[in-house]
């Protein structure tokens, strides 16, 4: 915030700081423009400024927007906070997507651009990403 002659104003953010961390790692550290974050409820999306929340993350995707460009990321559960541009998600596992070069399809008349493998008690998940 800052002050004029005119009163207080709000400095708007244009970039949010995320951060991503399992029991083992740090899986994202850095600046995004924008994220939908899969809940237990759905998923929410947010933007700069988004209000302070505390939420349940749901096994799913997390998708990140990077200026013109979106990143896909499978987590296993977990819990995020968000406020004040910092959003924080401590989750079991996480995974960022793969993306080979050729597509595979997946049923008549859809494509699979990309999948995501991710373990989690012995088990392994493929999340394919349709565009």
């Amino acid at each position: 915030m800052y002050s004029t002659d005119r009163g207080i104003h709000r400095v708007e953010h244009s970039k949010i700081n995320l951060c991503v961390l399992t029991p083992n790692r740090i899986v994202w550290d850095s600046e995004v423009k924008e994220i939908i974050l899969s809940t237990n409820s759905g998923q929410i999306g947010v933007l700069p400024n988004h209000a302070p929340i505390a939420t349940a993350v749901d096994i799913g995707t997390l998708r990140i927007r990077l200026k013109d460009q979106w990143l896909t990321m499978a987590l296993m559960g977990g819990f995020a906070r968000i406020g004040s541009n910092e959003i924080t998600v401590l989750v079991n596992d996480a995974e960022k997507a793969y993306s080979p070069d050729t597509v595979i399809a997946s049923s008549p008349g859809k494509e699979v651009h990309g999948f995501l493998k991710i373990g989690y008690n012995q088990h392994v998940f493929l999340v394919f990403i349709g565009l």
